[in-house]
């Protein structure tokens, strides 16, 4: 009987396989509409178990013991140092001559450390690493013991460190368990891990790829157009779909879910003032905001990417925190023509703001007038605020703000507690509302974005 069970498992799991590829991609990317499961679920589990699905468990050794975890432990080691620093040392109104620490030496030397990060450095405070002269502190700054507990780590330095450990984590977790679920599965039929994967999911799946997707790809990561680029974009968009189409047939008919992970999500808020943070939204469940400008392209792109997504999520508050560097002065007419409009008109501001995104470089202020008058807006009280500057306050606050974070340049973009910063897909700011929001995601075949 059990020889037939594992004959039958096996046809199963190929008639699943032939109907889920009728859903091959198509050019609008939408496949088949189906119900899928809750991926993970934050629960305390028993000492020394980082997940499980059913009967079977991801231990924390097995995560933990990973190399890429010693880059963590060094990065860790160098932002820990760094908040320090800026807080007792950078930030002290006094001159502190000696700084002790009990941790190792950081991984590079201290002004380049310090200025990746706009840290400054005060030349005249001696670092001495691997101190003994601190009690049970993990610092000294003169004569001032600094505790685990005193160090401010609600910050966007610390914050990103905590998403990107957060992430690998679960990145990990979800390697380990699948590995886990098709080995046991690959036993049962009596083949190897590979044989599975040839067999019942590469076997039946559609290799071509379109030259649509080709170049798509090619544009969202800015490949120039070469052949070679155009092999690579076939290549990596065929082993994503192969990727995928694993992925669906481990979530849709072998792991148990929820998977339950035993991780605390990061937690970090943000300092808001009403009259000068533009808020879109009424949701209560996540809170995204976005630091950056709206003339460079990644910001510029990003955001208008991210207004259809937010369309999408009623859940969601979003807020925009204008951050530049001070030279460019046309983006400084712009945000403060923005922060007018929102003082003056906040029921048409997001309207006037998604088209006066982008360069603006020629007749800005005519051009950005013209606008309001196609909102049927009166343009002498946002005249009269650019003239008098009224919102210059406002761009100081926000400017003076990242900067405290440690943001200096964006599109920076939180969401909820998790940070993204640099090049940012949108793909990814919604696969993290959908795991925070427990959107049931897994087992669902989806084109990528």
């Amino acid at each position: 009987m059990k020889k037939y069970g594992i004959v039958f498992a096996g046809l199963a799991v190929g008639l699943l396989i032939i109907l889920f590829f009728i859903f091959k991609s198509n050019k609008s990317g939408e496949g088949v509409a189906q119900k899928g499961q809750v991926y993970f679920k934050f629960a305390k589990l028993p000492q020394g178990i980082i997940a499980k699905s059913g009967s079977f468990e991801v231990k924390k050794e097995e995560v933990l013991k990973s190399p890429q975890m010693n880059g963590f432990e060094e990065k860790r080691n160098d932002l820990e140092f760094v908040l320090i620093y800026q807080q007792f040392v950078t930030r002290s109104p006094k001159v502190i001559k000696n700084m002790y620490l009990k941790s190792p030496k950081v991984s590079r030397s201290i002004s380049s450390l310090l200025n990746q990060y706009g840290v400054p450095l005060k030349s005249q405070t001696q670092v001495h690493f691997k101190s003994q002269n601190i009690g049970e502190g993990i610092a000294r700054v003169d004569d001032k013991i600094i505790f685990q507990k005193d160090i401010d780590r609600n910050n966007f330095i610390w914050a990103s460190f905590e998403t990107e450990l957060f992430q690998y984590k679960l990145a990990m977790i979800d390697k380990l368990l699948k590995r886990k679920v098709m080995s046991a599965e690959a036993k049962k039929l009596k083949i190897t891990n590979d044989e599975f994967k040839e067999e019942h999911v590469y076997k039946k799946l559609i290799k071509k790829i379109s030259q649509s997707d080709i170049q798509s790809y090619m544009k969202t990561y800015s490949m120039e157009e070469t052949d070679f680029n155009k092999k690579s974009a076939h290549d990596q968009l065929l082993n994503l779909r192969k990727n995928r189409a694993l992925d669906y047939i481990l979530e849709k008919y072998l792991i148990h879910f929820p998977v339950k992970v035993d991780l605390k999500e990061p937690k970090f808020s943000l300092e808001k003032r009403a009259e000068w943070v533009p808020e879109l939204g009424s949701g209560k469940k996540i809170e995204i905001s976005f630091f950056g400008d709206t003339r460079s392209p990644m910001s510029e792109n990003l955001l208008k990417e991210l207004f259809p997504l937010l369309e999408k999520y009623p859940q969601v508050k979003f807020y925009y925190r204008p951050i530049f560097l001070s030279s460019n002065k046309l983006q400084m007419t712009i945000t403060q023509a923005h922060l007018c409009v929102w003082g003056e008109y906040p029921d048409q501001f997001w309207n006037f703001f998604k088209q006066t995104l982008g360069s603006m470089e020629k007749q800005t202020e005519k051009r950005l007038y013209k606008v309001l008058d196609q909102l049927k807006l009166d343009v002498d009280p946002i005249r009269q605020c650019l003239i008098k500057q009224t919102m210059k306050p406002a761009v100081e606050y926000h400017t003076n703000y990242a900067h405290h974070l440690g943001i200096h340049l964006g599109p920076v973009v939180y969401i909820g507690g998790e940070v993204l910063h640099g090049r940012i897909f949108i793909k990814d700011i919604k696969t993290i509302i959908d795991r925070q929001l427990e959107k049931p995601t897994a087992g669902v075949w989806n084109k990528d974005l």
